[in-house]
């Protein structure tokens, strides 16, 4: 992977905090939900891509996403945590070092909770609900990441991702989930770097009254939050500055003839974001990976790929598996201001490690898609809340790229 250039700006700056608002129903692979915005709820931003309004979205998965969760179908083995150690001092010792009370030890290790299971190997340990419950966030996220196996049906292993500031972000609409629940949730969440996680999925489930319940818990705490764009058309607005803007230096020509017929036409009043974007993002926007994944390759498409097809009508597949090659074929170091669809790589300030990758939109709102998860959407969001989300080291630095001029159609 390439390593930052001297476009590099440290994470030091302050960022918009956007306000906490509500979206509407709509149909596709996945659920916006919500109510009426009340109008002071509207952030803005203002430049030479217009006058941009936005408020937030509440998304949640499809029922695709119910269909393919393992942790359905396995929440009824209860919560078991296995240990490689050579003997049950080995046990204590990840216990203790976890900062788990003596107390807790002592009955996590007594003969009725523990077990040794000669044909794995390793010890196991189901721990009582009462337990649980009473670890405190910094305990879990100390031992929770030590709990084999390490693949994907291991709930301690592919954890739960919560939004920025935590599951009231996204609850604020109705959830169909009954309070203490929610409120179970959330005392079991821990912090993993700068981001919400929650692995107890099995002890929640045990409480659930239905397996309607336990749908509506899955969806709730896959819930993301997005950003609804439009462009406020007004008397004022320059058709050749908006239409310099998002044309991306020709490389989005396809929307001048729209914008034309729309500056031109009276009584309209906005435009929603996703008419000025390009095909890919436009058809994949506050959307989820689809269940035959169609022109996706045989991975779910993580965010660099999701950066690198800004602009590619039929995005091929090798940019899921190739992005460092990408990054050095096809992009150089943006020049200012920055342009629609600028490529912007997040990455570990001491080691030059990849981090994130997302696109430049205008303002401070960026394109993204947070992992390769079929439960993480195509979103626009602030970069501030990306910063936040993938803050998970001292320094975080970033990089603005711009496809090169040969690749810019």
């Amino acid at each position: 992977m390439m390593t930052p250039g001297s476009l590099i700006l440290t994470i030091a700056a302050a960022f918009v905090i956007l306000p906490s608002t509500h979206g509407q129903d709509a149909a596709g692979t996945g659920n916006r939900l919500g109510t009426a915005l009340h109008p002071e709820e509207k952030s803005h931003a203002v430049g030479p891509w217009g006058h941009l309004e936005f408020y937030q979205l509440v998304l949640e998965p499809s029922d695709f996403f119910l269909a393919v969760s393992s942790d359905l179908r396995t929440w009824r083995e209860g919560t078991v945590w296995r240990f490689s150690a050579l003997n049950a001092d080995g046990v204590e010792g990840i216990l203790e070092n976890a900062g788990i009370k003596r107390e807790l030890r002592e009955i996590l290790l007594s003969d009725r909770y523990m077990t040794f299971n000669s044909e794995a190997g390793i010890f196991e340990i189901r721990p009582p609900e009462d337990v649980i419950i009473a670890l405190d966030p910094e305990s879990r996220g100390l031992l929770y990441p030590q709990i084999l196996p390490f693949h994907a049906r291991n709930p301690f292993h592919t954890t739960y991702a919560l939004p920025v500031g935590g599951l009231d972000k996204v609850t604020y609409v109705s959830t169909g989930v009954p309070q203490e629940q929610l409120d179970l949730i959330k005392k079991l969440s821990y912090k993993r770097g700068n981001t919400t996680q929650f692995a107890d999925i099995r002890l929640v489930f045990s409480r659930a009254q239905s397996e309607d319940e336990r749908h509506r818990i899955i969806k709730t705490i896959a819930r993301e939050r997005s950003l609804s764009v439009k462009l406020r058309i007004t008397e004022e607005n320059n058709l050749s500055q908006l239409a310099n803007y998002w044309s991306a230096g020709g490389k989005n020509k396809e929307i001048l003839p729209m914008l034309e017929s729309i500056m031109m036409t009276s009584g309209i009043e906005t435009l929603d974001l996703v008419h000025l974007l390009p095909p890919t993002p436009r058809k994949l926007l506050n959307s989820y990976p689809s269940e035959d994944g169609s022109g996706l390759g045989n991975e779910m498409p993580d965010c660099y790929w999701t950066a690198a097809s800004f602009f590619s009508e039929d995005p091929p597949d090798r940019f899921l598996d190739s992005i460092a090659q990408v990054i050095d074929n096809r992009y150089e170091k943006a020049s200012r201001p920055l342009q629609l669809g600028d490529f912007i790589l997040l990455t570990d300030k001491q080691t030059g490690r990849a981090i994130h990758a997302c696109n430049y939109i205008a303002g401070n709102l960026i394109y993204t898609k947070n992992g390769k998860s079929l439960g993480r959407p195509w979103i626009i969001s602030s970069l501030e809340d990306v910063v936040e989300e993938y803050l998970s080291v001292e320094e975080m630095s970033l990089t603005f790229l711009r496809l090169k001029p040969q690749y810019r159609k």
